[in-house]
């Protein structure tokens, strides 16, 4: 419904996610998410982190298993120091707040 609010912030919204949505809805039905906007709530609000972890990551630059991918070591078999905090849980009822006044649809 957000994406339909009557505002260029929606509009915009929907037009640059459109693909996402598609390859999403694919692949995991109504249960997908945007990194991005993810990102910025937990920059902005960071107290509304549910669970965040560190692991070790490193970004695959030989193209051995897919060139620019990140590839994390979630149970630190490689021995490499914890360089990077992943959020996995973010106050469901906050972000979508978020997303709305961002999108001007309250």
């Amino acid at each position: 419904q957000w994406l339909r609010a009557p505002s260029p912030r929606a509009r915009f919204y929907e037009a640059i996610s459109r693909r996402t949505r598609e390859w999403a809805g694919e692949r995991r039905g109504d249960h997908w998410h945007s990194a991005d906007p993810l990102a910025m709530a937990l920059a902005l609000h960071p107290g509304d982190a549910q669970e965040l972890v560190t692991r070790p990551m490193v970004v695959e630059l030989e193209g051995r298993h897919a060139r620019g991918a990140t590839i994390v070591d979630w149970r630190r078999e490689e021995g490499r120091e914890d360089n990077v905090t992943i959020l996995r849980r973010y106050d469901q009822a906050a972000f979508e707040a978020l997303l709305e006044a961002a999108l001007a649809a309250d």
